[in-house]
């Protein structure tokens, strides 16, 4: 081939060749990292936002939080998902997941809050007769609302705040079954 015949324009020199497989590689690299940036910082929010129950459900139901794990240690106001419910670790000291202590045991609101509820839909109901919230021990109870225990319907009197009364507690001035709808 004669060198009159050729395209200079078409052909690469070894530092040309070397420059774009740089490039390729700054490409793909930085491709990966935003991957492990969007990553982390998801994770990041769902540990540090503020969200509703609902929210909460929805993003157990994505599972976006880590799920509990026996033998993990997890550090005081970590958020885990556990049968398709978020639990914040309250304990001052953190907890090492323990076999027969899991967070939704009797006993554990000490460790262990919930964040959401109903894990079949990923939503919270609106709190209405119509609507009414399952209610689940530790949770946080909102006056006004109705709430639903043991096939019964409850309106919650005041607001209760980490709620250890069960709405069928005989004798609280909080929790009123509901016997006939509006």
């Amino acid at each position: 081939m004669s060198s009159s015949n050729i395209d200079w324009t078409k052909v690469k020199t070894v530092a040309m060749k070397q420059a774009e497989a740089d490039a390729q590689e700054q490409a793909e690299a930085k491709a990966e990292a935003e991957a492990v940036l969007a990553q982390k910082s998801r994770a990041n929010l769902v540990q540090t936002m503020s969200f509703t129950s609902a929210e909460f459900s929805l993003l157990a139901k994505a599972e976006l939080f880590p799920v509990w794990t026996v033998g993990e240690t997890y550090p005081q106001g970590r958020r885990i998902q556990h049968e398709g419910i978020v639990y914040e670790v309250v304990s001052s000291g953190g907890v090492t997941a323990q076999e027969h202590q899991p967070p939704s045991a009797e006993g554990m609101l000490a460790v262990y809050r919930p964040l959401s509820t109903d894990p079949e839909t990923g939503t919270t109901p609106t709190g209405t007769q119509d609507d009414p919230i399952p209610y689940l021990n530790g949770m946080d109870v909102e006056g006004g609302k109705y709430y639903s225990y043991n096939d019964k319907l409850y309106k919650a009197e005041t607001d209760m705040p980490a709620c250890v009364w069960p709405p069928d507690t005989e004798g609280l001035w909080q929790w009123t079954e509901v016997t006939e709808t509006a």
